[in-house]
């Protein structure tokens, strides 16, 4: 549990330049049940998020909101790491994108990976996040 910061760069489809990525995760719970508050900015624009990491009958489960999407994953795990993979579709900048990320926790750290994709140009901007402990 604790905070955690993350900074990587994202290709602008519109512009195909790299664009700054600030990301920070706050961790809070433990046992069975963990939950995360967290918020990204990039270029001119944020995004936030809120989920919580659950043990429900012995499998891993995921429930979160970030910007007007909002899922529910179930956890894989191989080796000492688990992963939770979304999709859903949500408007960011004026435009419908559909947008598929992977949360994995890895010991003491966290990576997110994502693909949004434009519905109307087809345009993607992928990232990936790594996160450590601040």
């Amino acid at each position: 549990m604790g905070n955690y910061v993350g900074k990587s760069s994202i290709v602008d489809p519109r512009s195909n330049r790299p664009q700054p990525v600030s990301c920070r995760l706050v961790l809070a719970g433990g046992g069975d049940k963990v939950t995360y508050t967290g918020r990204c900015s990039f270029g001119a624009g944020a995004m936030s998020m809120t989920g919580v990491f659950a043990v429900v009958g012995g499998k891993f489960q995921a429930a979160m909101t970030s910007s007007g999407m909002s899922g529910t994953a179930v956890g894989v795990r191989r080796g000492n790491a688990i992963s939770f993979t979304s999709k859903g579709h949500t408007t960011m900048g004026g435009a419908a994108r559909t947008v598929s990320s992977t949360l994995t926790l890895t010991g003491g750290t966290i990576r997110v990976d994502f693909v949004a994709t434009d519905d109307s140009t087809g345009k993607t901007t992928r990232g990936s996040i790594p996160f450590v402990k601040a």
